[in-house]
């Protein structure tokens, strides 16, 4: 028969209490945390500009300083309409101009990442049609100055060669959205003076945002859409 003694009681106490004392292990940690790192907000728009030539559509692409196939686009400034954001935008970077505003498109968000910390981008597009003889012509460096993105290449594309022109694959839901409203002619009112940037809105603005799946270039081409011409 076993006996309890003090000395026993005395041990059995003291190892419970190390095992109390003892730092549980940390919870696994799921995702990424964005807790303590700075976040902001950036507004751009842009546009898809088609023609119409020789009976055929023709949507034209700029290429980035990335040295891939997009729109053009940019930042909102205080005062503008999103719509105002994108007309400018394509003015300065493509030299184009007299453009009828056909309708909205939608928008692209993604993250990246810069010495301030993550940004959240979105951006805005609009369908414009240019005249059939419209001429684009870029700026040079002098003209944009230090510190901006300079374009120097463009090219109008047929339409049926734009889904597999296009470097980013956020943008094949843009195209498909033109395609429809291009096939359908179906031009729409500018959208309210209410979507006026403020400083709340504007660049440097702090926001909270769900997680996202980041800005990726296409890998390869998409074919057009069957009756696309």
């Amino acid at each position: 028969m076993l006996y309890e003694t003090h000395s026993s009681k005395k041990r059995s106490s003291s190892s419970e209490q190390a095992r109390q004392n003892r730092n549980p292990k940390a919870p696994r940690k799921r995702g990424r945390s964005h807790v303590g790192r700075p976040q902001r907000h950036e507004v751009s728009a842009g546009g898809i500009i088609y023609r119409k030539r020789n009976g055929a559509v023709e949507i034209f692409f700029i290429k980035d300083s990335y040295q891939r196939w997009s729109f053009p686009k940019g930042h909102q400034e205080l005062g503008e309409t999103l719509a105002e954001t994108a007309i400018r935008e394509i003015r300065e970077e493509t030299g184009l101009t007299g453009l009828k505003y056909v309708a909205p498109l939608g928008k692209t968000s993604f993250r990246f990442r810069r010495e301030v910390g993550m940004i959240h981008k979105s951006v805005h597009y609009f369908l414009f049609e240019a005249a059939a003889d419209a001429k684009e012509r870029f700026r040079t460096r002098a003209e944009v100055g230090e510190g901006h993105e300079l374009i120097q290449e463009g090219k109008w594309v047929p339409m049926r060669q734009a889904f597999s022109t296009s470097s980013y694959k956020n943008s094949d839901h843009l195209l498909a959205s033109a395609f429809r409203i291009i096939g359908g002619n179906r031009p729409q009112p500018m959208p309210s003076e209410s979507k006026v940037a403020t400083p709340a809105q504007g660049i440097g603005a702090k926001k909270r945002f769900r997680r996202r799946r980041r800005w990726k270039p296409r890998t390869g081409g998409a074919m057009a859409p069957p009756g696309v011409l």
